[in-house]
Formats: C-alpha cells, structure tokens, sequence
C-alpha cells in the first residue's frame, strides 16, 4: 500500500513518541513513493535498496564506535564487532550474488550449471553458451527462466 499525505494523520496516531523523528523526516520529504508495512503493532515505511544500505553501514559504524562510557566489556564487544564486520562488509562489497538479489531482484539460482558447478568463475566479455552468466559474472548458477 502507497500513502500520500491525506493519511499520514491516521498513520501518525499509531506511531510511539520516539519515532516522532521519522514521521518529521517523512513530512519532510512529502514523498508519495515511500511503501508502508504493518510491523509490530504500527506502521513504517521500508527504504529503497540504496536507502537501507546506508541505513545499515550507518548501523555497523555506530556499534563500532567507542563511547567514553563504554565499560571494558562493551568495548571488547565493540573490537570484536569491528573484527567480524571488516569480513563481513568485504564479502558484502565482492557478492555477485547479493547484487543480482537486492538490484536485479533476481530469484535465488538453485540449479547448478554443470560446466562451473555452482562456483563463481570471474567475468567473461562474450556470451557463454552455459547460460549461467549475469553481465561478464560467471556464477556457477543457471537462471530460472
């Protein structure tokens, strides 16, 4: 379901007292795009693939950032964290795969194509007759047609 301003008044009643920010930001933007969702006994809106992105880089350096009121174990957490993401945002950053699922919106490729047996096999400029290809990206996978 699409809002527009005329029910933002109806979906501000269901909002706590902290989200108060949100629905300001939303105003702000006066967009009729934003797609709303019933989540946990109100309404938000879900972000466009770029918009959570950032929202959730925004998220990983936040938890990696030391407080001056960070306890010896809080900031154990924190290195820890900031170990584990450094892994995490490269896989992030080189998935083929999570490309094709988030931009392409692309199904899942379960079938393994039988010449690159479900490993990726870098780029290749010309069309493959194997047909597990997206772009130059040699998947391993073949696509549900």
């Amino acid at each position: 379901m699409y809002t527009d301003r005329p029910c933002l008044p109806q979906i501000r009643r269901r909002f706590s007292a902290q989200n108060e920010k949100v629905i300001e930001l939303f105003e702000q933007t006066q967009s009729s795009t934003h797609k709303l969702q019933r989540n946990r006994g109100g309404f938000v809106w879900t972000l466009n693939a770029e918009e959570f992105c950032e929202a959730f880089y925004t998220w990983a350096e936040a938890c990696q950032t030391e407080l001056p009121t960070d306890d010896e174990n809080q900031k154990q957490w924190r290195k820890e964290f900031a170990d584990h993401w450094s892994f995490i945002a490269l896989a992030i950053h080189k998935s083929c795969l999570l490309y094709r699922l988030i931009y392409a919106r692309e199904p899942l490729r379960t079938e393994m194509c039988p010449v690159h047996k479900g490993k990726w096999s870098g780029c290749v400029w010309e069309k493959l007759e194997c047909g597990c290809q997206f772009g130059s990206n040699v998947t391993g996978w073949l696509r549900k047609d």
